[in-house]
């Protein structure tokens, strides 16, 4: 039983991982294209924290992230 419920976790953890990963692809890859547009920082953030459902502060550390 607690191999199975360790197994469980751990199995998880990994699809978690995945899933974290992909989101900041994708985040990623619209910052991309949107500079890509000529968009503005300001019109950038403003996308990414409602298609992403980020806070101000997460939007602007993905964007200087990207800058970086």
């Amino acid at each position: 039983m607690k191999l199975e419920f360790d197994f469980q976790r751990q199995l998880a953890a990994k699809e978690q991982k995945g899933m974290d990963k992909g989101r900041k692809e994708g985040i990623t890859a619209m910052i991309s294209l949107l500079t890509d547009q000529h968009k503005s920082e300001a019109e950038i953030l403003a996308a990414i924290t409602q298609f992403f459902h980020l806070s101000a502060q997460e939007a602007a550390e993905a964007y200087q992230q990207f800058l970086a």
